[in-house]
């Protein structure tokens, strides 16, 4: 069966507008006669306002808006999400230990920001000297303290290769042994120096 004019401007009013097929808001098309025409009899009774047809595109692209709350992917051939992956090393508190902490992510994911549990941002708790994503380093010179990349350090946004499941992620690092404020020495303590960023929603 065939569209109609209207299914067919409806599809989409803004471009039904911009090409002439509807009216714009304020124009009187239609009307200097005083008369109705054929033009857009298959609406109806009366052609459809301007205003109304404005009205019914917000409506429309508001809609969109709030679908893409729950399916932002939802008109895109590409599925991209933000996830977030972590490697781990169990540390004897009070024990220095060098610290080598790799894994592969499960999808494809582009890193912006990496952040290690130090204590409460406890300074003097471990050092990295060198973080590699897909081979390639991102601490380019120098030793960093655990405590920059804290959940609440300053300024830690990134910019890193994309790793894909067959990459590997390893931070290279020592504990210093010191147990923070708080922390029973010689209890476990999971380091967790995690990795957040644009991803795939499937590997």
């Amino acid at each position: 069966m065939r569209p109609t004019n209207k299914q067919l401007a409806m599809r989409d009013p803004a471009l039904a507008i911009m090409l002439g097929a509807l009216a714009q808001p304020g124009s009187d098309f239609g009307t200097e006669f005083g008369m109705r025409t054929s033009f857009g009899d298959d609406y109806g009774a009366d052609v459809p306002t301007p205003e109304n047809m404005q009205k019914a595109w917000q409506a429309q692209q508001d809609t969109k808006r709030r679908e893409k709350v729950l399916e932002p992917n939802k008109d895109s051939a590409a599925k991209i999400q933000r996830y977030t992956f972590a490697a781990n090393q169990t540390l004897t508190l009070g024990v220095a230990v060098a610290v080598n902490a790799g894994q592969n992510p499960e999808t494809h994911i582009r890193p912006q920001r990496i952040t290690v549990n130090t204590p409460g941002g406890f300074s003097g708790f471990g050092t990295l000297d060198s973080i590699k994503v897909a081979n390639v380093g991102v601490i380019v010179g120098g030793t960093k303290d655990m405590s920059d990349f804290a959940a609440t350090a300053f300024d830690t946004h990134l910019d890193v290769p994309t790793l894909s499941p067959a990459n590997r992620v390893v931070a290279v690092g020592n504990y210093s042994g010191r147990t923070p404020p708080g922390y029973v020495p010689a209890s476990s303590f999971i380091l967790c120096i995690s990795y957040t960023g644009p991803a795939s929603m499937v590997a």
